[in-house]
């Protein structure tokens, strides 16, 4: 699932909502918050814009869905969130371009994947991970500022 549950020792009053009937929909607008590019760009949170391009994974995958709001590597667990501040998703993955590159002789544009709610919500419920179930109506300056709150950078070494 690209998933994992992180224990961590952070006072933070501000997190995301997650709906109890998300409203995942074709052409939502959404936005991702993130810390793409570690090391090349800036230690502080980014934000990308787009929107749900397909209620649809990697050939079709239930319980994903595809946007637009432009990835890098760094972003992978990231909140997909609507201008409201209500969860959409969790940024999963990417096309791979030298893939796409090889098998079709062209690369893509912005078609990134997440994780849906209800399937993240089934994850956390079976690990016994209590979440608050509400529906935002703040504005997108409201929302991504608290985006910026609630994301965390985590980096993992080897």
């Amino acid at each position: 699932l690209d998933l994992a549950i992180l224990q961590v020792d952070l006072n933070n009053e501000v997190s995301v909502t997650i709906e109890e009937e998300p409203s995942v929909s074709l052409g939502k607008q959404v936005f991702v918050t993130g810390y793409p590019l570690s090391g090349i760009l800036a230690a502080y949170p980014s934000l990308t814009v787009g929107n749900i391009s397909s209620l649809g994974g990697l050939k079709g995958a239930k319980n994903y869905f595809q946007f637009t709001a432009p990835i890098q590597p760094g972003n992978s667990g990231g909140a997909i969130t609507d201008y409201k501040g209500n969860l959409m998703g969790v940024v999963s993955s990417t096309l791979n371009q030298a893939m796409m590159l090889q098998n079709s002789g062209t690369t893509s544009q912005n078609v990134n994947f997440g994780v849906n709610t209800e399937l993240l919500k089934r994850f956390l419920h079976k690990y016994d991970v209590e979440i608050n179930e509400a529906t935002s109506d703040q504005n997108f300056e409201r929302s991504s500022a608290d985006a910026v709150e609630y994301s965390t950078q985590i980096l993992c070494y080897q």
